[in-house]
């Protein structure tokens, strides 16, 4: 009987052990997978990381160029509005002369008809 419980035993131990080995390579696998995931990880996030970089830096750069043509576009308005300025006074007083010119004309027609 204690002979059957040893080959029992032996045996049961022999199935652990066996089940042991068995899980310990599980294991290793696992552990392999898992250190393979976490550098694809890493190598995903780098790349994540570069594409925001250089995401900023575009839209920076696109930010720089639009308020520069916002700028240019302010200062040429401000100097088309200047000069509508410069023009409308040149009109007036191109008006004004001519009302003049026109005021000396009678002036004169009226001198000739006196003489």
């Amino acid at each position: 009987r204690v002979r059957e419980r040893a080959v029992k035993s032996t045996h049961d131990y022999g199935m652990l052990k066996c089940k042991f080995d068995h899980l310990t390579e599980d294991k290793a696998s696992l552990e392999d997978q898992l250190t393979q995931m976490e550098e694809r990880l890493e190598m995903r996030d780098e790349c994540v990381n570069q594409v925001n970089d250089k995401l900023t830096e575009t839209r920076d750069k696109l930010m720089r160029e639009n308020n520069k043509s916002r700028d240019d576009l302010k200062r040429k308005n401000e100097a088309l509005q200047e000069h509508i300025s410069e023009l409308r006074q040149s009109l007036v007083s191109a008006e004004a002369a001519k009302d003049m010119g026109e005021i000396e004309i009678n002036r004169l027609k009226q001198e000739v008809k006196q003489q």
